[in-house]
């Protein structure tokens, strides 16, 4: 609340928040759990195979954008 009266903070922002907090949370338990039940070289590969294709989407989306 503090952050809300000191700063520009503005209620989409707050908003935005509260509908993205479930996915993050939800994100974090699946990652909690694989990370469990699979060895740390799986999971560690898994990892990486996932932020490579986000990386390689992230640069496909920037380039068709400009």
């Amino acid at each position: 609340m503090t952050i809300y009266f000191a700063s520009d903070f503005k209620m989409s922002n707050l908003i935005t928040v509260f509908i993205l907090l479930p996915f993050m949370s939800l994100t974090a338990i699946l990652g909690s759990t694989l990370f469990k039940n699979f060895d740390n070289k799986i999971f560690n590969k898994l990892i990486l195979y996932f932020l490579i294709l986000f990386g390689l989407y992230i640069i496909l989306v920037t380039l068709r954008l400009t």
